[in-house]
């Protein structure tokens, strides 16, 4: 479980960071949710793996979004009123 909770929390700092390309928006958030897992973790010995799981999918869907909406800007010509 502990090292399932490592991974996750890996992937979540990693998406955290490519998001920050995008916008940084949930930039401090997503910092201080994935401290308080780590917090947890160590405290504890375990967090919900399940919550954190479901949190780094979406997370993984929100980046997902941005990077697609940035594709299309490319793809698209300026348009003249």
């Amino acid at each position: 479980m502990k090292i399932e909770a490592e991974l996750l929390l890996g992937r979540y700092m990693e998406i955290k960071d490519m998001l920050e390309d995008h916008t940084s928006e949930y930039h401090d958030s997503m910092f201080y949710d994935i401290m308080g897992y780590y917090e947890d973790l160590e405290e504890h010995g375990e967090v919900d793996n399940d919550c954190l799981k479901k949190q780094v999918e979406l997370c993984e869907k929100v980046l997902y979004t941005y990077q697609s909406l940035d594709d299309i800007n490319q793809k698209l010509e300026y348009v003249y009123c």
